[in-house]
């Protein structure tokens, strides 16, 4: 609650302050724009609590939802054991003074756990990651049912730390968040992830759950060190 008071108020002090400004291109794909995010997350010296604007090809105009998730990239870097040097901790620390965060933690130590939770303490049961399964629509084929299948049984039967695996392969860290979204793809691939999406994209070819769990879990080696976009 203190947090949120704090956020309120940052917010308040500074809606008249001239906007962030980002352009995504919805002709794009999906990996392009969480491109666009990411680069304009690395943009040096931003006020992050000045009224925040995303612009769609078409200026059509985006909520809010847009800002919160490219303040989550900031603070999504915290949130894993790399190796940093010097140079990056000065860049861990003006990014902490940019985004008020260090205001608020200096203000209340307390919250510190609130804002960096550690994934040792977080709950990751097969009942916590179904529940925050967004799964594709019933009406869109038997393929996606088949898979659909095939993960609840991966999900419901693996062991505590192969969960912890496949949750951080999807969302980048080891806690379940809401929103988890699954697509199925028509491709021949292995499963992929977009982690700033929280997004599993996974191929419709597989015809037995022996072949789906072999190649999610060579997917899933990948977590530790990860691979793709960076």
């Amino acid at each position: 609650m203190a947090a949120d008071h704090f956020r309120q108020a940052l917010l308040l002090s500074k809606e008249d302050e001239r906007n962030l400004k980002v352009k995504l291109d919805m002709a794009e794909d999906e990996v392009d724009r969480e491109g666009q995010i990411i680069t304009f997350d690395k943009t040096p010296n931003i006020d992050w609590a000045r009224p925040f604007q995303a612009k769609l090809q078409g200026d059509v105009a985006m909520g809010d939802g847009v800002a919160r998730h490219v303040l989550s990239l900031v603070i999504h870097k915290l949130k894993h054991g790399f190796t940093i040097d010097v140079e990056q901790l000065k860049q861990i620390k003006q990014g902490l003074k940019e985004t008020y965060v260090l205001d608020l933690l200096e203000a209340r130590p307390d919250a510190t756990t609130q804002v960096f939770p550690s994934e040792a303490e977080a709950t990751c049961s097969p009942e916590v990651v179904l529940d925050f399964i967004q799964w594709p629509q019933e009406d869109d084929g038997e393929e996606p049912k088949k898979i659909k299948e095939f993960l609840l049984r991966f999900i419901s039967t693996v062991s505590q730390d192969k969960l912890k695996q496949l949750v951080k392969f999807w969302v980048g860290w080891e806690i379940p968040m809401t929103d988890m979204k699954v697509e199925v793809v028509d491709n021949n691939n292995y499963p992929r992830a977009s982690t700033c999406f929280r997004t599993l994209r996974v191929p419709s070819h597989y015809q037995t759950y022996d072949d789906f769990s072999e190649s999610l879990e060579m997917c899933l080696g990948t977590s530790e060190f990860g691979f793709g976009l960076i």
